[in-house]
């Protein structure tokens, strides 16, 4: 069997890097690469290209398959421009037959190439969930293993009998005082540590920074730390703004002291641990993100989705994430989940785990609960805006088995926006490709702007302001290259229409074209409607339209100076 393996040295914890131990991973090959998150039947989110995190060959390949495509669309929209008056024994009917199938074949392959590129994406996109969802699992297992260790702490010092002396025997203070400041000075995880008595009052603190004083600490967890009969018992106080550290939130853990640990009764006093929750959870957040080149953002939140720590100050309102992330009725401890949401235009990976219990920390016997969760997020890039030009495709296969004796007539179709358009084949000469195109000034807005194409200047109609389609490609015309060039008289302008799209040239009998009175809008450009299996056809007027499109030119002002002219007239 065939093995994905991986070995790392470790980057260390704070500085740490232990005895030099390496991690070794093996994963069989067959389910290496296994992802359920997203479904062949999920769709693959639009990105714009070269705006993320999504390998820009894989973006470059379905551009590549996407020209490759279009030349061969063009090329049998031209064919079938040259078999229409075909002489040849077998008609042009064999010939359109032949030039469809070719074209069915081109867009067979181009799906096939373009679902294995999908695939690809889909693997990244995958690949970038479930790497949020590893860092969410090793942050909260950091987290719940480092407040084990403090729960611990303040239990074993709690039996400290320095401390206990100190409460029953003021004299013995400085001893007490001199206890704590050695403990603190081997922990880099506390602010201070602080000693109580039974009223409340605060004896002594290892950093020196809270006066001894009469008045008592008014707190919950002290007073249920007061209260406890066992040595084996802490407290922990709730993630709140405290005087013990600086009035920012932390937790500060707790024990009681017992005259006789032994026989435990009546607490004398307690212990405080003043946890640094600061740098230490944004330690735990910034070292489980690893060496990734993908820089993510990471939050500890609670069970209210209040914020505990996090690495951004993004997506935080008053104190709360607001991430749109599902909510599960009932918190399951160490649960994890990964996916992907869209927030402000952006696709955003994300994985959670929740925190769970270690040992005898908060498992289902300790009196101790804290339900919190880990998010990690990753910005993967901008989606494409959603537009209403989706056309979808169009079919013409129902009219290929009517009776061929029937009328019929060539329809050259094309997409404009999100429409399928068509003109009579006897009034197009053919479609090219251009990638230079000038504006000329002063000229309307539907005129794109002017090009030689085989020594001739032809003026680039933009159609689709003509028409009034609200196309999101229109406003880029160095995007749209496919052009339609028109039939025109020998002393009319040389026209040609930029489209988005060439589609089939289907011959369609004349019944399939739907006529009527009512199709009287811009100015009669609008001839008749096909409606397919699948989509609507909008044939239009050749003739109607070329004559708007030449007074409009005639009215426009022309220049008589300046250098592109005159190498138009060379």
């Amino acid at each position: 069997m065939a093995y994905l393996v991986c070995i790392r040295s470790t980057r260390g914890y704070q500085g740490y890097t232990g005895p030099g131990w390496r991690g070794f991973c093996m994963v069989p090959l067959n389910h290496a690469f296994d992802h359920n998150n997203l479904t062949e039947d999920c769709q693959v989110p639009e990105l714009l290209q070269s705006s993320g995190l999504i390998d820009t060959r894989i973006q470059g390949f379905e551009n590549q398959a996407a020209e490759i495509q279009k030349q061969l669309n063009r090329s049998i929209w031209n064919g079938n421009m040259t078999q229409r008056n075909s002489t040849s024994a077998l008609g042009n009917s064999f010939s359109k037959t032949l030039l469809w199938e070719i074209g069915r074949a081109g867009e067979s392959t181009k799906t096939l190439f373009t679902q294995s590129l999908e695939k690809l994406v889909r693997s990244e996109i995958n690949g970038f969930q479930t790497e949020q969802q590893a860092r969410a699992m090793l942050a909260m297992d950091l987290m719940d293993r480092n407040l084990y260790e403090r729960a611990n702490d303040c239990r074993w010092w709690a039996l400290t009998p320095v401390l206990a002396q100190a409460l029953a025997d003021p004299q013995a203070i400085d001893e007490a005082l001199e206890c704590l400041k050695h403990i603190q000075s081997l922990y880099t995880v506390y602010t201070n540590i602080v000693l109580l008595n039974r009223d409340g009052q605060i004896v002594c603190d290892s950093a020196e920074q809270v006066q001894a004083s009469s008045v008592p600490l008014d707190t919950h967890w002290l007073k249920q730390t007061l209260q406890l009969k066992n040595q084996a018992h802490y407290c922990v106080s709730a993630f709140e703004p405290t005087a013990l550290y600086q009035n920012r939130p932390t937790y500060i853990y707790s024990a009681a002291i017992f005259e006789n640990p032994d026989s435990p009764s009546q607490a004398i006093g307690a212990i405080a641990l003043v946890f640094d929750s600061e740098p230490q959870f944004e330690a735990i957040l910034n070292e489980s993100m690893g060496d990734s080149r993908h820089k993510a953002f990471a939050y500890i939140v609670d069970d209210k989705r209040n914020v505990i720590s996090s690495t951004t100050h993004l997506y935080i309102d008053q104190g709360k994430l607001t991430l749109p992330l599902p909510i599960d009725s009932k918190f399951q401890k160490q649960k994890a989940d990964l996916g992907y949401f869209e927030l402000n235009g952006r696709l955003i990976a994300y994985g959670v785990c929740n925190s769970g219990a270690y040992r005898e920390y908060k498992n289902a016997a300790d009196c101790y609960q804290n339900d919190l969760q880990c998010v990690y997020g990753l910005d993967i890039g901008a989606l494409k805006p959603e537009t209403n030009e989706k056309a979808g495709e169009i079919s013409f296969d129902e009219f290929r088995q009517a009776d061929q004796k029937e009328l019929r007539v060539d329809i050259a179709s094309f997409r404009v926006g999100g429409h399928w358009y068509g003109i009579d084949s006897e009034d197009a000469v053919e479609a090219f490709l251009c990638r230079e195109v000038v504006t000329m000034p002063n000229s309307p807005a539907w005129i794109a702007g002017t090009t030689l194409y085989k020594k001739e200047a032809i003026t680039i109609v933009d159609i689709s302001k003509v028409l009034a389609v609200d196309s999101a490609e229109h406003h880029a015309a160095s995007q749209r290259q496919q052009m339609i060039l028109l039939k025109t008289g020998g002393s009319q302008a040389k026209i040609a229409l930029v489209v988005d799209e060439l589609g089939e040239i289907p011959s369609l009998p004349v019944i399939a074209l739907n006529e009527s009175e009512n199709l009287t809008t811009q100015g009669n450009i609008i001839q008749a409607l096909v409606k397919t299996s699948n989509n609507l056809l909008v044939v239009l007027n050749t003739e109607q339209l070329l004559k708007q499109l030449e007074q409009g030119i005639k009215k426009a002002p022309q220049r008589t100076k300046g250098l592109f002219p005159e190498a138009l007239a060379r």
